[in-house]
């Protein structure tokens, strides 16, 4: 399942605190923008609005299956490198584990 959040700062806190999730970031602001997160990720959660707690302050799509986020996104928005793209930081910090 997927579920967007827009200003919902509350229960998109809740649904993390659910366990790892994916999280597509900057729906909306254009498809070059559109960078999908693991949940814990620094850039995610310390970049831009997030800095002073505005984590939904731009539209988030959620997950906690990465394959139905990417077809999620990718069915909205096009193929990775079109549509989306994988963040470098925390995608090659799961690889690593």
């Amino acid at each position: 399942m997927v579920v967007e959040f827009f200003n919902q700062e509350r229960e998109y806190q809740m649904f993390l605190d659910g366990g790892q999730a994916f999280v597509c970031n900057n729906l909306g602001m254009g498809p070059e923008t559109h960078r999908i997160h693991v949940s814990e990720c620094n850039w995610l959660n310390r970049a831009g609005p997030a800095k002073t707690g505005l984590h939904t302050s731009v539209r988030k799509a959620c997950s906690r299956d990465l394959r139905e986020l990417v077809r999620w996104v990718s069915e909205r928005f096009g193929p990775e490198g079109i549509g989306f793209v994988y963040c470098a930081l925390c995608f090659a910090e799961q690889a690593r584990n």
